[in-house]
């Protein structure tokens, strides 16, 4: 059976604005891809920014957001506002409890001495912004590329 179906005005004008939304996309994939990659690699660093402006709640939400993607351990972590921009374990002893449990570990999130720890660790925070990075890189450098010949 072949049924045609004509479309009301007000499913025509859904379908129109629907293919639009699509090619812009398509258009400008690029840009959002990158913009979106911006927003999850700095989101990292605004937790110790919150903490130190004293906005503990936002900074902790971050941390628990975090963590599913980094094990947070402070001795792989960088620190902002402290005396140094990362600490051995046995300086974080010197502040924290004396354990190398990472479970336990992973809840030093700094204080003002120290600094606040960045929500990734220093793996996370390269291994993120090289993509972010390329991304970048490869908006500037596509358009003189050449396509595959499949």
């Amino acid at each position: 059976m072949n049924k045609s179906r004509t479309l009301s005005s007000r499913q025509r004008a859904t379908m129109i604005t629907l293919d639009r939304t699509i090619l812009g996309f398509l258009r400008q994939w690029l840009l959002i891809i990158n913009l979106l990659w911006a927003v999850f690699v700095i989101t990292p660093w605004l937790a110790p920014v919150f903490m130190k402006m004293g906005n503990e709640g936002l900074a902790r939400a971050i941390y628990v957001a975090c963590r599913t993607q980094c094990h947070q351990l402070p001795q792989r972590s960088f620190f902002l506002f402290g005396a140094q921009a990362s600490y051995s374990l046995p300086e974080i002893h010197t502040t924290w409890q004396d354990t190398n449990n990472p479970y336990l570990l992973r809840q030093f999130i700094g204080n003002p001495q120290m600094g606040w720890k960045v929500a990734w660790s220093d793996r996370m925070v390269s291994m993120y912004t090289s993509i972010f990075l390329a991304g970048l890189v490869f908006a500037l450098v596509r358009k003189r590329l050449r396509p595959l010949p499949f």
